[in-house]
């Protein structure tokens, strides 16, 4: 799942070893869905689903993984999946991160407390952050300032 994300873009991994730690993602990942969910909100992204407090006891727990870029999220997602038993991949377009909208931004105010869900917020020291957001901010726009 790691390598096949994280090597996309690097010039020293070779495509067929890309594509197949793609395939092995894909392969492992529609494995994951849970077959009513998909039924129910199968079309849905985290832009249009809205997790009700019902929705734990119906589909099961979640661990949603909330933080800003560049904080750690994309680890913690990877000791959670290999950790814990509550499911990570929903549907073909939502995932347990999405389930209460963007990772990266607010929490809604949709959040029930009476949820079975966990929230995980991650932050990280702002100094090294700070360097790292400006080397890269995953936003056009400010990408360009760095140049």
């Amino acid at each position: 799942y790691r390598r096949g994300l994280d090597c996309r873009h690097r010039a020293d991994v070779d495509p067929e070893t890309l594509a197949r730690a793609t395939k092995e993602a894909e392969a492992q990942r529609s494995a994951r869905y849970d077959a009513t969910f998909v039924r129910h909100h199968g079309a849905k992204t985290f832009e249009q689903y809205k997790r009700g407090a019902d929705h734990g006891e119906l589909y099961g727990a979640a661990i949603s993984i909330r933080g800003e870029r560049h904080c750690g999220t994309g680890w913690v997602r990877v000791m959670t999946n290999e950790n814990c038993r509550e499911r990570h991949y929903w549907s073909p377009k939502l995932d347990a991160d999405g389930l209460y909208g963007w990772k990266h931004d607010f929490l809604p105010e949709s959040f029930a407390a009476a949820s079975r869900d966990a929230v995980v917020v991650v932050f990280r020291c702002a100094a090294p952050w700070a360097v790292k957001m400006r080397k890269t901010a995953y936003s056009g726009a400010i990408d360009r300032l760095g140049r």
